[in-house]
């Protein structure tokens, strides 16, 4: 990442935030006000190399006012677009005797409804702050489940052995036949459960693998993209063609 920033004009750093089976990008931008297009240009290639299947979050100074949405506003807008990722509308971020625009961002790929923004003093700045709150609410259904007995060799044995030590005098001299086999019952069940015990297991999710038709499918879009970006020079070409590749990885 470091390679692609440039001091002053646009600086980045770049976040991977792990969870359990999942991860996060946090992206934090500063621009200087100038050099619009090099700036946008930059941050589009740091973009390109995460994931498009993985949540992004951007924040910091990006010195494009939302509020009064010229050129830079449209260029900055695209560029975002093209990833799948919306700047969302903020209140004014700097207020000053002369002027009051809103030049900080918090952009993402997580649907709005999901992102709460709270724009803070936070008495350190001529900027605001910006709180973000995501909901992550796993909508993943817990796997099932299972009960099973370890039945191993070594538990068979130790079965055996544990029935050799019983006295089965309460079974043979027990009149009653329902009482005898009564006995016979919880001998039994209080030998496995303590020889061969349940064991609780959740089933396991079966991995889904790319079969070679879709593989070759997406293979020749890329090598589709890549032919008409190589000939046009179109920009959305190029974010097609990177898509494609990501998702052969």
């Amino acid at each position: 990442m470091y390679s692609l920033c440039e001091e002053l004009v646009c600086e980045i750093a770049v976040i991977k935030v792990k969870f359990v089976k999942s991860c996060m990008y946090l992206v934090g931008v500063y621009r200087n006000q100038g050099n619009t297009e090099i700036s946008l240009e930059i941050l589009s290639q740091v973009l390109e190399s995460i994931p498009t299947d993985k949540t992004v979050m951007i924040m910091g100074d990006i010195n494009i006012d939302s509020l009064v949405k010229k050129n830079d506003y449209t260029l900055m807008k695209d560029i975002l677009s093209g990833h799948n990722i919306q700047r969302l509308d903020l209140p004014p971020t700097r207020i000053t005797s002369t002027s009051v625009t809103s030049i900080d961002w918090v952009c993402t790929n997580i649907q709005p409804k999901n992102v709460n923004v709270e724009v803070i003093n936070t008495g350190i700045s001529d900027h605001t702050g910006q709180v973000c709150t995501i909901n992550c609410e796993s909508k993943r259904t817990p796997l099932p489940i299972s009960e099973r007995r370890n039945m191993s060799n070594n538990n068979l044995l130790e079965l055996k052995q544990f029935l050799g030590q019983q006295d089965w005098a309460i079974i043979y001299n027990t009149n009653d036949v329902e009482e005898s086999y009564n006995n016979l019952n919880r001998t039994m069940s209080h030998a496995i459960n303590i020889t061969c015990p349940l064991i609780r297991q959740r089933n396991k999710k079966p991995k889904h693998t790319l079969t070679d038709q879709t593989a070759m499918q997406i293979k020749r879009e890329f090598l589709k993209a890549q032919e008409l970006y190589n000939t046009t020079g179109s920009e959305n070409y190029k974010r097609t063609a990177a898509q494609l590749k990501k998702s052969m990885i």
